[in-house]
């Protein structure tokens, strides 16, 4: 909980965005110093394009560097929270809803982040299958069909069809 928890707030946080804007700043202003110097005849005005498009260049620099640790400092906070949530579903049936519900949740916030994928599925691999079963009569169909589905699998999966979905 505590790394989802810090993910969240990670995530949430003006950083990034602020980081990301100061990056794609640099970036533009990189490029029109580029475009500057090469039609800029006068020495001593390319000279000094080129003492601020060095000053820009470590600017940008430290910012994408800022950027790039705060998203690994994301990626590795998502990480461990689906690998606790799982070890949890793994190891007890204390947190069975709970964690089962947050595991999901970060997975479908994150589903298309393919540098997620392994860590999703080693988690998943972990998770017993029947602690997800609710979930998923719960996310494919809507409510009024699940009353022929609890009819059909609430003998193989009991009161966990019932409790989710009345």
């Amino acid at each position: 909980m505590f790394a989802e928890r810090q993910y969240h707030a990670v995530l949430k946080s003006p950083d990034a965005l602020r980081w990301k804007l100061y990056v794609d700043r640099k970036t533009n202003e990189l490029e029109s110093l580029n475009k500057e110097i090469s039609r800029t005849q006068i020495v001593s005005v390319k000279e000094d394009l080129k003492t601020e498009q060095k000053r820009a260049q470590r600017l940008l620099q430290t910012d994408s560097e800022l950027f790039r640790q705060h998203n690994d400092l994301r990626e590795t906070l998502f990480k461990q929270a689906v690998d606790m949530h799982s070890r949890c579903l793994a190891t007890s049936d204390k947190f069975n809803d709970d964690s089962a519900i947050r595991l999901c949740s970060l997975w479908f916030a994150n589903f298309d982040d393919e540098s997620i994928l392994e860590t999703v599925s080693n988690a998943l691999d972990r998770t017993p299958s029947g602690k997800l079963v609710f979930l998923a009569v719960s996310l494919i169909l809507p409510s009024h069909h699940t009353t022929y589905l609890e009819s059909y699998l609430a003998p193989n999966y009991g009161a966990s069809v019932k409790s989710n979905n009345g």
